[in-house]
């Protein structure tokens, strides 16, 4: 059917919709104007509502696509689609349908997801709706996400997703088939919990949780999907974001939800917040508990679902478990069977009090008095579950009056009148605390929005490091007001260490792109481990907490190696490795566990290779990829999950270095060899992404490094060269980027050396100046950085042979030996310096200690050809 044709059924339908049964068929006629396919094709859909039973359960729109569209199964089934081949459909939606493919090229088996427009079905609002969906799953990885594998357009023109196929039931039919009890539904709702407050920590509100959107695989872990009506918040709550549609405008005024999980400000059009999928989820969680929906209705009829769910207020959980015997038909189509353990009467004792309280907080009418976060409901049910007191509570007496006048304004008005004079100052009171809590909101939103949405909008942009300093000036002034508020308040506590942990990362994690405020970032670092070991403090045993506080162990490793060393590193590192361990013992399931394990082992290794300890560090490297491996497949062009596949070639580098330096130089120079392969693949497929480039950059050195080693001189200057090449394009580009600084001076020094054993004086000499004035400069920035320090004594004592190099060439004239010998016991005598300074501070790594005594051996040497 043609976009204009199908646009127009559709807008008839809703029309029509709205209409008593009476007026439908005057109206169609009139608005058909003698078109008789038209008017055919708008009651097909009119019928098709009417005959649904279950279509309380979905949209009207997605109905009627199902009815005109079969035919589009058999055409699609054998078709190839990239690089996979459609078997057989797995449902439709009201943007087209899901089928499941596998892999056609034979290049490794697998199944994936394919969700594809509808030919006819392309208007603008649904390709932008399309794209929107791939753009926030791209930014989404999470372990209870269904993950974004690949996306695109077909030579038709049809734009289409790749995703991870799940292979489960959904949420409701597992947890009933399964016989789940109380206990097991709530932690099961928790894993969910922390897919949609990871979506709303990226700014993605959902909109359409429902069971059906809920797969729980055989292994019992919960994947949300369909992120199709999902919405991008503003920086500011309520502000329009112009590249979205809002739920109003969205199809030409037709309301995009699933009635039954619809929030009231969703069925009022009003303005969607992260409130609106605590709503979803309150709803979520009644039928898990009860086996009912919230609200009791006479018909199925939308106009009376919707009366309910903006004016009727549900009844507890404990009552309606004993709701049998007294539904309506309607409700009793609203029924599925619960059959957790335990008699109705039994399950009513357990939901009475805190879980009644929890759940009808969610379902809360006003989005400002549901929890204020989805992390805060969640943080309820593990307390209720841990026996400890919850945050929510009955509506208050005040609370109650208020909605008492609501419904009877003409008997208070009187009343009203004579408690004015009284309640005058109260008011007073009130208002300014109210306005002294949305101020306090607002910072504590502002900070947010700077710290994670405008900063993650640039930080893998080339040039940007101005940008994001601005960024973690204001952001540090925002925090530190906001923690002045939070002692006590653990879900603010847990927000700030996030946000300080984020700040700290841009200041300085030699691991990442950064500003080179190494004494910023550990301040931040510590203010954020401050913040989770409080949180800790006054729950030991929890787990969110432990791993959050092994999260801040490790974010901090890397930044306390470079400023106070290995050592120190090395005892973080070791620390979040207890506590993750501890986790796994208790609940091998947690969702975070595994990364935070390789995240571990990753960063006790690192801190053993800079000790020098190479061996120790290859069994915690190997101990990653073996994590690794059962989350990645094989690097492929167009391959999944770049994140994952970058972390699994470098840690393919890291045991290759670790291999060369223990002995086995053909192993090393293997895996060296895949890992760049691996590297070249990420970067082509990203070229924009400045992470994907310096590892692509630092892989080139790596091998350089091998290369040169073997004496294959032409091969190793090969390789340094397109490192430095690279670095030189990455510095350009952002100047201020120190990371790419320090790579730079690396690889220019890199190609002098091996410029200077092929005889090539004048451009060894270049290079080898070109790094010493970008070294000296990030010195001066930098001037007690241990790390910087030990790079820098490298540096000088490679110059140092440099120099040694080209004054003992053949057929160099007396004068210019002079010269090189004189630049030689300069940089000798630099690097000894720095050397002594490491040495005070007690930071002379162990495979350093030799390195005195031969920096002196070379220091005598050059004095005594200068003598001579």
């Amino acid at each position: 059917m043609p976009t204009d044709r199908w646009e127009k059924v559709d807008e008839l339908f809703g029309t029509a919709l709205e209409l008593a049964d009476d007026e439908r068929a005057t109206f169609l006629a009139s608005a058909c104007a003698g078109d008789e396919t038209l008017r055919a094709e708008v009651e097909t859909l009119l019928l098709a509502h009417r005959q649904a039973g279950e279509f309380i359960q979905a949209p009207a729109f997605e109905v009627g696509v199902e009815l005109l569209k079969q035919r589009e199964q058999q055409a699609q089934r054998g078709r190839l689609i990239g690089a996979y081949q459609i078997i057989r459909e797995l449902g439709q939606g009201g943007m087209g349908a899901v089928y499941l493919a596998a892999r056609a090229d034979q290049s490794y088996q697998k199944h994936v997801a394919i969700k594809l427009i509808r030919r006819g079905a392309e208007s603008q609002e649904i390709e932008r709706r399309f794209r929107n969906e791939r753009q926030i799953l791209a930014a989404l990885d999470h372990p209870n996400i269904a993950r974004l594998l690949d996306g695109g357009t077909t030579p038709e023109g049809q734009p289409y997703l790749v995703m991870e196929y799940i292979q489960g039931q959904p949420l409701d039919v597992y947890c009933a088939e399964r016989k789940l009890d109380t206990t097991a539904r709530l932690q099961l709702f928790r894993q969910v919990c922390a897919a949609v407050h990871y979506a709303h920590q990226h700014l993605v509100v959902h909109r359409d949780l429902k069971p059906s959107n809920i797969l729980v695989t055989p292994d019992g872990t919960p994947k949300l999907l369909d992120f199709g009506i999902a919405k991008l918040l503003a920086p500011e709550n309520g502000a329009h974001d112009a590249a979205l549609p809002t739920i109003t405008e969205t199809a030409q005024g037709r309301q995009m939800l699933t009635p039954a999980y619809a929030s009231p400000e969703q069925v009022q059009g009003g303005s969607i917040t992260t409130a609106t999928d605590v709503y979803a989820l309150g709803v979520l969680l009644y039928e898990l508990l009860t086996g009912h929906r919230p609200y009791q209705t006479q018909t199925d009829a939308l106009p009376e679902l919707f009366k309910a769910v903006v004016e009727q207020e549900p009844e507890p959980p404990s009552d309606a478990v004993l709701r049998v015997g007294r539904q309506t038909q309607a409700n009793a189509k609203q029924t599925k069977p619960l059959t957790s353990a335990g008699t109705a009467q039994a399950l009513r004792s357990k939901l009475r009090g805190d879980l009644d309280n929890i759940v009808l907080m969610a379902l809360r009418k006003e989005p400002s008095r549901r929890y204020a976060s989805v992390e805060q409901m969640s943080e309820d049910l593990r307390r209720y579950l841990e026996g400890r007191p919850v945050s929510a509570r009955k509506a208050t007496l005040g609370y109650r009056v208020n909605k008492f006048v609501r419904r009877n304004k003409a008997v208070t008005a009187v009343a009203a009148l004579l408690l004015l004079s009284l309640l005058g100052g109260v008011i007073g009171i009130n208002q300014q605390r109210r306005r002294a809590e949305r101020r306090f909101n607002d910072v504590r939103k502002l900070a947010r929005s700077v710290v994670f949405e405008l900063h993650d909008a640039i930080e893998k942009l080339p040039g940007a490091t101005p940008a994001r300093s601005l960024l973690v000036q204001r952001s540090i002034e925002y925090l530190d007001s906001l923690a002045l508020e939070a002692a006590g308040d653990a879900s603010l506590q847990r927000e700030l260490a996030e946000a300080y942990e984020r700040i700290a990362g841009i200041q300085g994690n030699p691991y990442v792109a950064n500003l080179g405020d190494g004494a910023g970032s550990l301040q931040s670092y510590r203010h954020a481990l401050a913040l989770r070991e409080a949180v800790l403090q006054k729950n030991p045993t929890d787990v969110t907490t432990q791993l959050d506080v092994a999260q801040s162990l490790l974010s901090m490793s890397g930044a306390v190696e470079y400023a106070e060393g290995a050592d120190a590193a090395l005892r973080l590192s070791r620390r979040a490795l207890q506590l993750c361990e501890a986790v796994a013992a208790r609940q091998p399931q947690e969702p975070r566990l595994d990364k935070l394990l390789r995240s571990s082992n990753e960063t006790i290794a690192n801190a053993l290779v800079a000790k020098g300890d190479y061996r120790q560090a290859l069994v915690h490297f190997r101990q990653n990829l073996a994590l690794l491996e059962k989350h990645c497949q094989p690097v492929q062009a167009g391959a999944e999950n770049a994140a994952c596949q970058r972390s699994r070639a470098m840690m393919l580098r890291k045991i290759g270095d670790a291999e060369w330096r223990t002995g086995d130089k053909t192993k090393g120079l293997e895996l060296a060899r895949q890992s760049l392969a691996h590297f070249e693949t990420l970067a082509a497929a990203d070229p924009n992404n400045a992470e994907a480039r310096f590892a692509l950059t630092a892989q080139h050195t790596a091998l350089g490094n091998y290369l040169w080693e073997q004496n294959d001189l032409p091969k190793a200057l090969q390789s340094y060269a397109r490192a430095l090449q690279l670095d030189e394009a990455s510095v350009k580009a952002d100047p201020e980027n120190v990371q790419m600084r320090r790579s730079l001076i690396t690889n220019a020094n890199n190609v002098g050396y091996v410029l200077a054993q092929q005889g090539k004086a004048a451009e060894a000499k270049m290079k080898c100046d070109q790094s010493l004035t970008e070294l000296e400069n990030l010195l001066k920035a930098n001037p007690t950085a241990p790390g910087l320090l030990n790079m820098a004594k490298e540096i000088y004592g490679y110059d140092g042979e440099v120099n040694v190099i080209l004054a003992q060439r053949k057929g160099a004239a007396e004068t210019e030996r002079q010269r090189f010998w004189q630049a030689a016991l300069k940089s000798y005598e630099r690097s000894l310096a720095l050397l002594h300074q490491l040495k005070e501070k007690g930071l002379v790594r162990a495979i350093d200690a030799q390195q005195e005594e031969s920096l002196q051996s070379e220091i005598a040497k050059c004095r005594n050809h200068l003598k001579g």
